[in-house]
């Protein structure tokens, strides 16, 4: 009983040390990771300029994880919207939407670019950093619509499907007619479905476009027409489905992060 008595304080100021000096280690890791997290970006920076697409495309990644705290990389990040490699193309678009409004002028400014593939990215980058400004964003989606480029106009309808101006209906409607592109259809479709009772003047295009020669625009305008009439919340058994491609047909549609295949 003496012995064990006495080794009671010995070990408890021991382990009061070992405690101590843990939450002082681990104060002084928290400011080091600071430090390192600076020096990071800097070298992430450097890691976009590449000859290796893979290295490019995780520089990209780290820096959308960063978010806000990637501004000095937004530049580069814009350059690589014209990159070779469609990988790496897409995370930077990604990324320009992670650091959110901060590179909100710089994305608009590239959406006007020479280049069709920077113009592409930039509309998708300006649909994923979300409505900070959506007066500039949505007049920006509209105008892109006119692009020669088919991949331009693609995200520029996807920009109005995730913005849905409802003011814009006649335009949404005049280039749902004129525009062949079956992927600029069905996200124009489904921003007019989104919109509900307000896009209601719609409604006989969408009939029409029930008996399209193109299946994947019936689809859209069958669901379309379902939200207008009220109805979205059918059973599932009554929904639209999603096409099935025909077998030993090779699929053109939007890849899972949004980018449309190259057509055949």
């Amino acid at each position: 009983m003496i012995v064990t008595h006495y080794c009671r304080r010995p070990v408890a100021r021991l382990v009061g040390a070992i405690i101590a000096g843990g939450l002082l280690l681990f104060s002084g890791c928290g400011k080091s990771n600071e430090g390192e997290q600076k020096r990071t970006v800097a070298q992430l920076i450097d890691q976009l300029k590449s000859p290796d697409p893979r290295q490019r495309e995780e520089a990209a990644e780290e820096l959308r994880i960063r978010r806000s705290g990637a501004r000095e990389a937004i530049p580069h990040l814009i350059e690589l919207l014209a990159d070779d490699d469609q990988k790496v193309r897409e995370r930077a678009a990604e990324a320009l939407g992670g650091i959110g409004e901060d590179a909100l002028p710089e994305v608009l400014k590239a959406l006007k670019d020479k280049h069709p593939r920077r113009r592409a990215m930039a509309a998708l980058a300006l649909g994923n950093i979300g409505p900070k400004d959506p007066p500039r964003q949505i007049a920006a989606f509209l105008q892109a619509l006119d692009d020669e480029e088919p991949e331009v106009r693609i995200y520029a309808a996807r920009g109005v499907e995730i913005f849905g101006p409802r003011d814009a209906l006649p335009r949404i409607m005049e280039v749902i007619e004129r525009d062949s592109n079956r992927y600029v259809r069905c996200h124009l479709l489904q921003a007019i479905g989104n919109m509900g009772e307000a896009a209601r003047p719609a409604l006989p295009l969408v009939e029409r476009l029930l008996k399209d020669p193109d299946q994947e625009v019936q689809h859209a305008a069958l669901r379309a027409f379902l939200q207008l009439k009220g109805i979205a919340d059918a059973p599932p058994e009554k929904l639209p489905q999603n096409p099935t491609p025909q077998e030993g047909t090779k699929s053109t549609g939007p890849s899972q992060k949004g980018a449309p295949r190259k057509e055949p």
